[in-house]
């Protein structure tokens, strides 16, 4: 497991994937919907998906005599951190955010607490779709992913639009850190759905792999 992912971050991920990363400072525009921005991981995996294709990469190692379930998992270890690292990324710029604007965001969701939990629905929203379809021999490697994308980006923008439309949630709309509990509660529930929607999906991912001839 722990040489896959050393070859995942060595050979398959090239430094240069990670410019994706600056698609987060469109989080200094004063009104956007936010959750696009976020959106750009979906690039980083569009160019990894691109690099599999193009180096046969899931044919070497479903050649490779390690068990497919570590091979599974070590995919699944770096589209989590990737997720992760964009998330991580975002909380600083996010602050600095709340020092540079005195108003809030009136065209989506403000990037608060809660603002976080809805990006971790929206990243389980792909991994449902583009874990266990990558690993699909009955669909193309571009339909998972494109869909993926698709349903991921519509439930973000859409969760957040409500957010910031609907009166009776504006308690979750808060700049910074107000109504800090009822955001918390939002953040649990996102990361909660996000862990247990991903692991549903690796397990599913695992069994298409094993039954799949490539």
């Amino acid at each position: 497991m722990k040489n896959l992912l050393v070859k995942e971050f060595r050979l398959t991920i090239t430094w240069w994937m990670y410019l994706a990363l600056g698609a987060l400072l469109l989080l200094f525009i004063p009104m956007w919907m936010f959750p696009l921005a976020f959106g750009y991981v979906f690039v980083f995996f569009m160019i990894l998906a691109y690099r599999d294709r193009t180096e046969r990469d899931l044919d070497f190692v479903a050649s490779l005599p390690v068990d497919r379930k570590d091979q599974v998992r070590a995919r699944v270890w770096v589209v989590v951190l990737v997720e992760l690292l964009f998330i991580v990324v975002a909380i600083p710029l996010c602050i600095v955010r709340w020092y540079l604007y005195p108003v809030g965001n009136f065209i989506g969701m403000n990037t608060n607490v809660a603002f976080f939990g809805v990006i971790g629905l929206m990243y389980a929203v792909f991994n449902a779709f583009y874990l266990p379809g990558y690993y699909s021999r009955r669909s193309p490697r571009w339909w998972p992913l494109g869909v993926g994308t698709m349903v991921a980006l519509l439930v973000g923008v859409a969760l957040s639009t409500v957010v910031a439309t609907m009166g009776s949630l504006s308690f979750l709309n808060d700049r910074g850190l107000g109504h800090l509990v009822a955001q918390l509660a939002v953040l649990v529930v996102g990361a909660f759905i996000f862990c247990l929607v991903t692991i549903v999906a690796t397990r599913r991912a695992i069994m298409n792999f094993s039954y799949s001839d490539l």
